[in-house]
């Protein structure tokens, strides 16, 4: 999967996900280097010394989060998120979700850490 593009990807763009049917990825020193299918990747001076590792047709995903919508608090921000990949504004996200906008999610994770 991947979200590659030659710009950001905003709104609705976030939805897009691509797939890269027999993908690969080349890590060196911890640090992804590549990302393509494995011929493309294969075809690399530095994957030839690489290790090779099989995932068996799994997703890998290295680090997929948008710190400014992730779903990890007191609160779930889901809602916030879907009007987000759809195209609307923080503006608009606080006046359509009045129950669920960032200042009442403070409020909750306030009362969940007492």
């Amino acid at each position: 999967m991947t979200i590659a593009a030659r710009v950001p990807r905003r709104g609705r763009a976030l939805s897009r996900l691509g797939i890269i049917r027999d993908g690969a990825v080349l890590v060196h020193e911890g640090t992804i280097a590549a990302v393509g299918t494995t011929a493309k990747l294969e075809k690399l001076a530095a994957a030839r010394k690489a290790e090779k590792l099989d995932v068996g047709g799994r997703v890998i995903l290295p680090g997929f989060v948008d710190s400014h919508t992730h779903l990890i608090h007191a609160a779930s921000r889901a809602e916030e998120y879907e009007l987000k990949i759809r195209g609307a504004s923080y503006e608009e996200i606080a006046r359509k979700a009045a129950g669920s906008s960032i200042r009442s999610r403070n409020c909750e994770r306030r009362r969940a850490s007492n």
